[in-house]
């Protein structure tokens, strides 16, 4: 009855793209979320601090035949020194990466400067997909200091979703961000 938090933010982002868009995968992880932005528009980034990562997705791009996106091995704080054009949509799926050391995590700090950097690259009509992990200590903490990020956004500016199943204390959920024109 219920979509689970990811194919839930993948409908929307669905919805928000067109081949001519960039689009921008904060955290390429084992490379799932670049793979749907790559089949969605041809101007796709990927970001990820760590090798294994940018490994796994290249692997999962070129398994699948693509070859448009650009993998940048960088901090996604530092999104303007690779990207200065607007981009439609960015997805953050925080965390560690799934199958590796789980001592490796985003923290809020590069998040919130990525999302503050981000957040100006982002057209009218533009959208920011994050998913947060509270199960694990350092997610707790980010999932607190996101969400107190988004609460400051002015509304005449952004709408943002909060897409939990509240009686799932732990579980993974999403905030949507949309830019108003």
């Amino acid at each position: 009855m219920f979509k689970r938090i990811i194919p839930f933010a993948h409908d929307l982002i669905k919805q928000s793209l067109s081949k001519e868009d960039i689009a921008v995968d904060m955290t390429a992880g084992n490379g799932h979320d670049t793979l749907l932005l790559a089949g969605l528009c041809n101007n796709v980034y990927a970001f990820d601090i760590q090798e294994q990562a940018i490994q796994n997705t290249k692997r999962r791009l070129e398994e699948n035949g693509f070859k448009h996106v650009n993998l940048i091995q960088d901090s996604h704080a530092n999104i303007k020194q690779h990207i200065s054009k607007t981009v439609k949509v960015v997805i953050f799926n925080l965390g560690y990466l799934p199958g590796e050391s789980k001592h490796i995590t985003t923290n809020f700090e590069t998040t919130l400067k990525a999302l503050n950097e981000v957040i100006d690259l982002l057209t009218n009509n533009g959208l920011i997909s994050i998913t947060l992990y509270p199960g694990h200590d350092a997610g707790k903490i980010e999932c607190e200091h996101i969400e107190k990020w988004v609460a400051k956004l002015p509304s005449n500016n952004y709408t943002v979703l909060k897409y939990q199943f509240t009686n799932r204390q732990d579980a993974p959920y999403n905030l949507m961000i949309y830019k108003h024109e």
